[in-house]
């Protein structure tokens, strides 16, 4: 489990209670991009370390009436925080999810979290009013059941998610697919604001995608739009996590690029092979010139770019907005992206959808959990 922290998205919300406007978000999150891949760091969590403690979050938790449960789970972790109504995370955790374990394992999880944020919020005196969970795979959010498939946490599938965890935290629930809320973050407070249409990639163990307009997420007729991850950009490309072929998610996630490396590792058949088993090690191996790490990640990029070009050829968004663990290393080669992807459009479309990395870190999921809770349950502050 990793160290309780109260985190710097907090802070805007803080301070503008308090009357006084301090930017620290976004200098804390500038300084880890810049150092990420150069100074050992203990998760990709960029936060672990950070502990604020400030008068002003005192004054704003004592004018709070309500405070939302937020949850993030996915494949590698579950992470989770208490949440004001603008959707400021305070407090969070994080904790390993064993994601391909049985649900009663992940239930468990959920209710240990639970447990260590409502002893914070009695000892605040807050009132925690519900939760918001994010959660890999299709979702049904009014039955708050996932359905189709989730091959990152398949034992969520098919069962009635929001009853069992109602009763694992005491709280009404609302579910959403992760990467959808992660999204709607971005779009309300994050990277994305100001833009009337938001497209959300989400690039960690898997690749999710999210559509936001005017405020509203775009779900499709069935529930399941912005599949991201399942767009196909090669025929008869790499095999899937889902079982199909040549998926961006099989070119662009954690996963994939870590599997990459190492196929290439065995073929290229370097003298000093490496193991791979996080995507950290591969972008830091690439920038010291490995070559089966240098191609890992070229073809990494080239299969982002794809999946982005169709799909700002599609939907014509305002932006898109890249997020998850692996935009961290893709910061690196963003130039690079950008390219590629102009290439790949359309020309009514070049240059006019900007690519622009998440500005919420791995807490927009988080994020878009308190807000999709807040406006489904009709909660106020």
């Amino acid at each position: 489990m990793q160290g309780l922290c109260c985190t710097g998205v907090s802070l805007a919300g803080v301070c503008r209670q308090g009357k006084v406007w301090i930017s620290v978000f976004r200098s804390v999150q500038n300084a880890r991009r810049a150092s990420y891949w150069r100074k050992p760091v203990s998760s990709f969590f960029f936060c672990s370390t950070i502990n604020y403690q400030l008068s002003t979050i005192d004054y704003q938790l004592r004018i709070m009436t309500n405070a939302i449960l937020t949850f993030d789970l996915g494949g590698t972790n579950l992470k989770y925080g208490i949440g004001a109504m603008d959707g400021n995370i305070f407090y969070h955790g994080s904790r390993e999810s064993g994601g391909k374990g049985e649900i009663a394992a992940l239930t468990a999880l959920f209710e240990q979290a639970a447990g260590e944020m409502q002893a914070i919020a009695r000892k605040k005196r807050l009132k925690l009013a519900a939760a918001g969970v994010g959660t890999p795979g299709a979702v049904d959010a009014d039955k708050g059941v996932v359905f189709g498939s989730s091959p990152n946490v398949p034992s969520v599938v098919g069962i009635p998610l929001k009853e069992i965890l109602e009763k694992a935290v005491g709280l009404p629930v609302v579910v959403d697919n992760d990467a959808n809320l992660a999204t709607l973050g971005e779009a309300v407070v994050g990277g994305g604001k100001g833009y009337k249409s938001v497209l959300g990639l989400t690039l960690g163990t898997g690749v999710g995608g999210g559509f936001v307009q005017d405020g509203k997420l775009f779900r499709g007729d069935h529930g399941s739009a912005l599949e991201a991850g399942h767009i196909t950009i090669a025929i008869n490309g790499r095999m899937c996590n889902c079982g199909k072929r040549g998926h961006l998610e099989a070119y662009a996630s954690g996963s994939a690029i870590v599997q990459r490396a190492n196929e290439l590792t065995s073929e290229l058949g370097s003298h000093h092979p490496h193991k791979f088993t996080k995507t950290k090690p591969v972008f830091a191996a690439a920038e010291e010139g490995y070559p089966p790490a240098v191609l890992a990640i070229e073809e990494a990029v080239q299969g982002l770019a794809a999946g982005i070009a169709s799909l700002i050829n599609t939907f014509d968004p305002g932006c898109i907005v890249i997020g998850g663990g692996v935009m961290f290393g893709m910061i690196q080669h963003w130039a690079e992206l950008k390219k590629l992807t102009a290439e790949m459009v359309v020309d009514s479309l070049t240059g006019k959808t900007p690519i622009l990395p998440a500005e919420l870190g791995n807490m927009a999921g988080m994020v878009g959990a308190v807000i999709a809770a807040r406006d489904k349950l009709g909660i106020r502050g």
